[in-house]
């Protein structure tokens, strides 16, 4: 049964004492003494399962059980407060057995993402499946370099000289296959090369084009790209690399040991200033537990948004790196590295930030 306790018109008490059901009352959290007094002077048993659930069913939710006799007790002691929920009956002790979602790794956790906001979604998902909070906060966006969309153009049309294609992340693909399209040809035009993609979801956008990678290096890094590729390539090679204009040169330099090598530029992340979040305020109030960095340029911009003055805010939280070069960067930009994960990948962030938070347990 379900109540309004807000001042509204006044409940049969007897007869809600008697009731051998549920009990839930909505927006009755300054009258809960009230309410389990009324309750017990009309004979409801003293030892009755009773709770108070604190905005329910979201991350931030807060459960206090107790006795009927004894919930307004409890609950001031624990600093319930509304928005809640009152609930009196036998199913309050079943909590143990049929809670879920309070069970699950990231419950009651707040994160902040800087990703971009056209990437964030995935993250932000898999973050709520997991009981967390997500919080966008955009950091970067790309945008084509519209000057080198004619050299890709030239690019394809003479994919025929080249022996490798390279493929550093999902922008390079999409903005590829735009190119790929506008001249009318598909992935048949691939045909007889040897595709490279950094990173598991890289492979995963030119599999859903219908390209299986010949080479996906474990690790998602540029030495780890060029350790793999180097058995690979000979003087008589030609390598096409798409890439961003903000990329390390690494990859480029080392092949080009080895074989010419066609670098282009294709897109660049540029700094997000949009926003209506005030994560400087978040921070101070200690209201995110988790700031994720997926890229170094995600945490450059990030630093540059929040302000150097306020960068010592950043303690107030956990922040979570995606691999080495992104820590070497929030290191250099005077912030700590609180967990890096181990498998340079979204899942791999998020896996790192689950141990963390066990561990914290």
């Amino acid at each position: 049964m379900l109540f309004r306790s807000d001042g509204g018109e006044a409940l049969d008490w007897p007869v809600l004492a008697q009731t051998k059901g549920t009990l839930v009352f909505l927006m009755g959290m300054k009258n809960l003494a009230a309410i389990a007094g009324n309750l017990l002077r009309e004979g409801m048993d003293p030892a009755t399962p009773a709770a108070v659930v604190y905005r329910a069913s979201q991350p931030s939710q807060r459960v206090v059980t107790a006795t009927l006799a004894t919930i307004a007790e409890v609950s001031r002691q624990a600093g319930m407060h509304a928005p809640a929920l009152i609930v009196v009956g036998k199913v309050v002790a079943l909590r143990d057995e049929l809670r879920f979602f309070d069970n699950k790794p990231f419950f009651g956790k707040t994160f902040l993402v800087t990703r971009s906001r056209a990437q964030a979604s995935s993250t932000v998902e898999k973050i709520c499946e997991l009981g967390g909070e997500a919080i966008v906060y955009p950091t970067i966006r790309i945008r084509p370099v519209p000057e080198a969309m004619d050299r890709l153009g030239e690019a394809i049309d003479a994919l025929g000289h080249y022996s490798h294609l390279i493929f550093t992340s999902v922008n390079g693909v999409e903005l590829f296959y735009d190119q790929l399209a506008v001249r009318g040809r598909d992935s048949r035009a691939l045909a007889g090369l040897t595709i490279t993609a950094i990173g598991k979801a890289t492979a995963a956008a030119l599999e859903e084009r219908g390209v299986v990678p010949d080479v996906v290096p474990k690790r998602y890094i540029g030495e780890e790209l060029v350790d793999k590729l180097s058995p690979l390539i000979g003087a008589g090679d030609r390598v096409l690399l798409a890439r961003s204009k903000n990329a390390r040169s690494l990859v480029a330099d080392e092949l080009a040991r080895l074989c010419p090598v066609t670098e282009l530029p294709i897109y660049e992340t540029i700094r997000e200033d949009r926003t209506d979040i005030d994560v400087a305020a978040m921070l101070a109030k200690r209201e995110i537990d988790y700031i994720t960095f997926t890229s170094s340029t995600t945490a450059k911009y990030f630093a540059e948004k929040l302000g150097a003055d306020r960068l010592d805010l950043v303690q107030n939280a956990k922040t979570i790196s995606i691999g080495p070069q992104t820590s070497k960067q929030m290191r250099e930009l005077g912030m700590a590295v609180d967990v890096e994960a181990a498998t340079y990948t979204i899942d791999g962030l998020l896996a790192a930030a689950e141990a963390d938070s066990a561990a914290s347990v």
